[in-house]
């Protein structure tokens, strides 16, 4: 698809159909000389036939007309459109719709756009860029973090997981061989650590972090911040692979300062885990701002696995809320891509859809979808599933609630979310039992 064409899904259901069926529409973002913008959000007919689209500037056509007629006249409601983004993965998910609405729950992996796909790196490789003045991002393809230097003050926000380098157990990783590369020779006279939050593949590679910098710069004081729900996970951990923080940041925040403009305000927020801090580094004249928050948005990709594992569904759902009151130009969420606040937002409206999905999921699976696939052999006393009650509730109950739910965030999101058909059943999953015991 190049540059000047878009793409809209819109799905609607009529009332007389179980089954939602969807429009592609493809449309040129520039405007012919002599027409005016069109940016649509109009009610049609009544208050059940709404439409509302919100897109880039497009051509107008007649097509658009009698598309709300059709709509009228179906008594239909229309309930999303979603801006694709990618010509194959739209194709891709139309294709596996059709599949999912004939009753099939295969569909082939969907195509990566090119904006999505994750440049690998060999095991113990990193990239490092510069995002302002004394910022720079430390990437290993799988996770991400920041690194601060100004002057002598050497700052790091999470210190992930990473290759020893010299040797099995050895202490220099690859991380701080990326440290070392910022220091570009400089003694640092102070050392500070952040914790994001207190999960060991963000912070798991600080004990040994420490012990190198420690033999190295022995002088250097070292400063580790963090939350005490972070203290007590790291209390209660086995392998201790992270120290104890030495600054608590509570609940009125704290503001890490290393001069000439550079500041790191950490405010909790939640949303992965309950003390989850956003870590957000303010603009300073020409120099953009930043903010970093962990484990909920993913750059250009679905959230992996069931919303990446989070502990409080609506407080993953919250967030994005308190994430966009920040002014931000660049976003960092732990891991592959970088992301601004279009990414934020992108999730946000994701999230909220899912939830949705789940009700509606909930509130239409019928007796007879149970029946249908296969509730009568558990209770059967022929049958090799009588009174196997996790064969009624896994095999059959939920998984007939996720494929409904699967199916819809699928329609809406298939095009703009990669990778949400290997995920996104996880996510039915986690959604519909946060709507069934908490919302």
């Amino acid at each position: 698809m190049t540059d000047d064409v878009g793409c809209i899904i819109i799905w609607a259901t009529a009332k007389h159909m179980k089954v939602p069926y969807r429009l592609v529409v493809v449309y040129k973002k520039t405007l012919p000389s002599g027409l005016s913008d069109f940016s649509p959000a109009h009610t049609v007919g009544q208050e059940r036939h709404k439409l509302s689209i919100s897109t880039p500037k497009m051509a107008v056509s007649p097509v658009l007309p009698a598309l709300l007629l059709i709509l009228v006249f179906f008594d239909a409601q229309v309930h999303t459109h979603a801006q694709c983004v990618d010509a194959e993965l739209a194709r891709a998910a139309r294709a596996c719709s059709r599949r999912l609405s004939l009753g099939q729950r295969q569909c082939r992996l969907f195509p990566t756009p090119e904006r999505s796909i994750i440049r690998s790196l060999r095991p113990g490789d990193f990239r490092l860029s510069q995002l302002r003045k004394g910022v720079f991002l430390y990437d290993n393809s799988f996770y991400t973090s920041l690194i601060l230097k100004m002057d002598r003050r050497l700052a790091l926000l999470d210190i992930p997981e990473s290759i020893s380098l010299d040797g099995p157990d050895g202490n220099r990783t690859s991380f701080a061989s990326a440290a070392e590369q910022v220091l570009n020779g400089t003694i640092p006279k102070r050392i500070d650590i952040v914790y994001s939050h207190g999960h060991f593949d963000h912070i798991g590679g600080t004990t040994r972090f420490v012990a190198y910098m420690e033999e190295r710069y022995p002088s250097a004081s070292i400063f580790i911040w963090g939350t005490s729900t972070a203290r007590v996970l790291i209390e209660n951990s086995v392998t201790k692979r992270a120290i104890f923080p030495n600054v608590i940041v509570g609940r009125r925040g704290r503001t890490l300062s290393l001069g000439e403009g550079l500041d790191v305000r950490m405010q909790i927020v939640g949303g992965h885990t309950a003390s989850d801090l956003a870590l957000y580094i303010p603009r300073f004249r020409d120099e953009p701002s930043i903010l970093m928050h962990v484990d909920v948005v993913f750059p250009n990709w679905a959230p992996p696995f069931n919303l990446a594992v989070t502990e409080d569904v609506g407080g993953y759902v919250r967030v994005h809320e308190e994430l966009l009151k920040f002014d931000f130009d660049i976003f960092i969420s732990g891991h592959w891509s970088v992301g601004d606040r279009k990414s934020v937002e992108m999730n946000h409206g994701y999230s909220k859809d899912l939830v949705q999905a789940a009700i509606t999921a909930l509130d239409e699976v019928t007796i007879e979808d149970f029946n249908e696939a296969g509730f009568g052999r558990f209770i059967d006393p022929t049958a090799r599933e009588f009174g196997n009650v996790l064969y009624a509730f896994v095999s059959v109950s939920r998984r007939v609630q996720i494929e409904a739910c699967y199916r819809i965030i699928i329609d809406k999101w298939g095009c703009r979310l990669p990778g949400l058909d290997l995920v996104g059943r996880g996510h039915c999953f986690t959604a519909l039992t946060y709507v069934e015991i908490e919302y």
